[in-house]
């Protein structure tokens, strides 16, 4: 339910350059660039520390589909319809700034607690994740 607004949020820091001068560039060069807000589970290779974060892959639309873009959000099955991908952002650890990767379902199963580092002590599965 908060998607629209969360992606108008991301479009507008990648704008102003808090994603870095690249993106900031490529956004005002095609104002019908998308961007992924789609949150997914990202680990630390060096850390192995772990956080949700939006993906802020960028893509452009695709020949042809130019001109029937025209929305305020792209939801992650139209990026992959419409758009191409452009350009991919390098996520960086909070902790120790090495480089962290978009996790496996495996990894995600075997990641420890985000607040005393110990095993989870729940099943996520059962949970409804809502927006």
């Amino acid at each position: 339910m908060m998607f629209p607004e969360q992606y108008i949020k991301l479009v507008e820091k990648a704008g102003r350059g808090d994603f870095g001068k690249a993106y900031k560039d490529l956004l005002s060069k095609d104002p019908k660039m998308a961007i992924d807000a789609e949150e997914y589970v990202y680990c630390c290779s060096v850390c192995h520390a772990w956080r949700v974060e939006p993906g802020l892959t960028l893509y452009q639309p695709k020949n042809g589909y130019e001109s029937i873009i025209n929305q305020d959000y792209v939801m992650r099955n139209e990026l992959k319809m419409y758009y191409r991908t452009c350009k991919h952002f390098s996520h960086k650890c909070p902790k120790c700034k090495g480089r962290m990767h978009r996790a496996s379902e495996d990894e995600i199963q075997m990641l420890p607690c985000p607040y005393c580092g110990g095993p989870r002590d729940m099943d996520y599965e059962e949970l409804i994740m809502w927006d």
